[in-house]
């Protein structure tokens, strides 16, 4: 993220266009997978590249897409490659084919939409980025050296998120992930990064219990990067479900309240698949602050 002041307003820059964080905003989840581990945010009739480019998928993308904006996100975060745990990534021939059948038609329906795909692969970002004109690149993995020059090279913000299971260099921590970010943000910057929005990866790599200490040193982070924007996905993880012995179908009240105290911390977007909900609670707080 750039150098900012006292003075100056929380912005990401989206392709020329300053997007204000000044106050939070909600990133609505579209998964363009079978096997994504909430089903109501997967693309309905996906079982196939074939299944993606009929009728009733596009239906179904433009759907969702269009229920997100109305219901107040200001981003649409689009995924083909599932990343539950214990999940084995498909191939990136095959995270391709299936972006290549979702992106043009959410572009159609929604072409205003600032558009965020989800993926780990330096190949697949620039090639969303140069063909669909994505505006941002959100990268669950921690990122590598390729990721971090593409990402450079093609001057997009980028998620950059602690996913302790890339590393055994240190158990899941705050302070393992404040270490973690700060290496590569540093990383990102020398290499001429500017828009960098930081992740502290709930659920990737550390038990809820670990997740929880997280979350409750999430004020100290954030205020240890106070140039850069936080993104936090609670939504249906394990953190919730598992915490109260229910299912992700049943986690919404759970991510909810979670959701609550990442706003209380000083999160700038929440990443949800429940956008309504999440935009609630973030005009409750707002009127809270008036």
């Amino acid at each position: 993220m750039r150098p900012k002041t006292a003075n100056l307003r929380m912005t990401i820059n989206i392709r020329g266009r300053l997007m204000s964080l000044d106050e939070p905003i909600v990133m609505g989840i579209i998964n363009a997978t079978p096997d994504s581990f909430y089903a109501p945010s997967r693309v309905e009739a996906i079982e196939s590249i074939e299944s993606m480019e009929s009728m009733e998928s596009i239906a179904s993308i433009e759907s969702m897409a269009r229920r997100h904006l109305d219901e107040g996100a200001a981003i649409l975060d689009v995924g083909a490659c599932s990343t539950r745990p214990s999940s084995a990534p498909i191939s990136e021939a095959e995270e391709l084919a299936r972006l290549d059948a979702v992106l043009p038609a959410l572009r159609r329906a929604c072409p205003d939409a600032i558009v965020s795909v989800d993926t780990f692969r330096p190949a697949v970002a620039r090639h969303c980025a140069e063909r669909y004109a994505i505006d941002i690149i959100n990268d669950i993995s921690g990122g590598s050296p390729d990721m971090f020059s593409t990402v450079a090279d093609l001057r997009l913000p980028y998620i950059l998120t602690y996913n302790a299971a890339s590393t055994t260099a240190e158990s899941p921590s705050p302070s393992a992930a404040a270490r973690y970010l700060a290496e590569r943000l540093q990383t990102l910057n020398d290499l001429g990064a500017t828009d960098v929005i930081l992740d502290p990866g709930i659920g990737f790599g550390q038990t809820p219990e670990q997740s929880f200490a997280i979350l409750a040193a999430l004020p100290q982070l954030i205020a240890a990067f106070p140039n850069s924007p936080w993104l936090v996905g609670l939504s249906r993880k394990r953190i919730v479900y598992q915490t109260l012995g229910i299912t992700p179908d049943e986690a919404l009240n759970g991510t909810t309240v979670l959701n609550t105290i990442a706003l209380q911390a000083g999160a700038h977007i929440l990443r949800v698949h429940d956008v309504r909900p999440a935009r609630e609670s973030i005009t409750l707080l707002q009127a809270m602050k008036a």
